[in-house]
């Protein structure tokens, strides 16, 4: 089936500030800045504005994440 611009749906995902970003991190966003910087975190520029995808965020979060030992 050939797919046309007239039944695709464009689903764009919400762009988060670096003060969002932060609050989401759980950091400064003195922190995030020194991270863009240093590369260690993924963003996106809009003009000269700094954005994040939250997904990018969910998949920081969720690559430090330690399960709990188990009860002995």
């Amino acid at each position: 089936m050939e797919r046309t611009k007239q039944n695709e749906k464009c689903v764009l995902e919400a762009l988060l500030s670096v003060r969002e970003a932060a609050a989401v991190l759980g950091m400064t966003e003195h922190t995030v800045y020194n991270k863009i910087g240093m590369r260690a975190l993924p963003y996106v520029r809009v003009g000269r504005s700094v954005r994040f995808r939250q997904s990018d965020l969910r998949t920081i979060i969720d690559s430090g994440f330690v399960p709990a030992r188990e009860a002995k």
